[in-house]
């Protein structure tokens, strides 16, 4: 994917590819589309939001017309899922909540690792960057990582690692393989550009 949000066949050998599974067609009375954040509907091969419009979304949140307001539009629920279509099947990316500035989708996995004393688990956030010929402002990046996700959820994450591509494993269908993913990283084989 590019900076455009197109997507494009990998080629032969392509090392930046990512293998993704369709999630399918939908069902005779489902309508899924994509469409962008002022829901126009997007071409084949471009990364939107999914949205889902049948008899079985709901009608809106109880007693609450502002949050039904920022998750329905003309009876299309916006599910928060990134993806794009092709030849009528759908293909997931990964959460609208995973997107950071700089950040690809599907770029971060959040793992809990000992601390250095061994007394409990802390939480490590891996981001995969490009490797570049010009250096990263890691300690930059690290800031605006930390403060927006304490922003939008109030959580501090002190420990974050930059890591090459393909360190954040994920499944055929998209899903993060956190397991693996801290495994590699405990056993020292995950390309870790910067750590803090």
């Amino acid at each position: 994917m590019d900076d455009s949000d197109k997507v494009r066949e990998a080629g032969p050998g392509e090392v930046k590819a990512a293998e993704i599974v369709s999630i399918g067609k939908p069902h005779l009375e489902t309508k899924l589309s994509i469409r962008d954040e002022n829901g126009n509907k997007l071409p084949e091969m471009t990364v939107g939001e999914i949205c889902v419009k049948s008899p079985c979304v709901m009608p809106g949140y109880y007693n609450s017309p502002a949050t039904t307001k920022q998750v329905l539009a003309d009876g299309r629920l916006k599910t928060r899922d990134l993806g794009f279509h092709r030849d009528g099947e759908f293909y997931f990316c990964s959460r609208k909540d995973d997107m950071l500035a700089f950040v690809a989708p599907g770029g971060t996995a959040l793992v809990a690792i000992e601390n250095k004393a061994g007394e409990k688990n802390e939480l490590l956030l891996l981001v995969e960057l490009e490797r570049s010929r010009e250096a990263h402002d890691f300690a930059g990046k690290r800031l605006t990582l930390q403060t927006g996700i304490y922003e939008k959820t109030g959580v501090l994450v002190n420990r974050i690692a930059f890591c090459g591509r393909n360190v954040i494993k994920k499944t055929t269908s998209g899903k993060k393989r956190r397991n693996a993913i801290r495994s590699s990283f405990l056993a020292g084989v995950a390309d870790i550009l910067y750590i803090s």
